[in-house]
């Protein structure tokens, strides 16, 4: 596996929205669905994760890969709803 890096902005949202070390990388590896972005062109990973004992959330991970390592850029929460428009509009490319 690739190492993986985080920018000081993904650092930053993950303690603005109290992401539990480890969930990153979960859905970067068990993502049950992957896209590319046309708008920032980077690469979308998308998970059901646990936050907290009892809630799950659908969350999205944008990262760029290269060849020594993966970059992770932003991560949130994420609706299907909000992930069919981005496919629909041709944002989003399913891989």
């Amino acid at each position: 596996m690739k190492e993986i890096h985080y920018t000081d902005y993904f650092r930053y949202r993950m303690q603005f929205r109290h992401i539990s070390a480890g969930v990153p990388e979960e859905i970067y590896l068990n993502a049950t669905e992957r896209y590319f972005d046309t708008e920032t062109l980077r690469d979308i990973a998308v998970h059901q994760v646990r936050l907290g004992r009892r809630r799950r959330a659908q969350m999205m991970l944008a990262y760029e890969e290269y060849a020594e390592h993966v970059e992770f850029v932003t991560i949130h929460k994420i609706n299907r709803r909000e992930i069919n428009f981005r496919i629909q509009t041709g944002r989003w490319i399913p891989k």
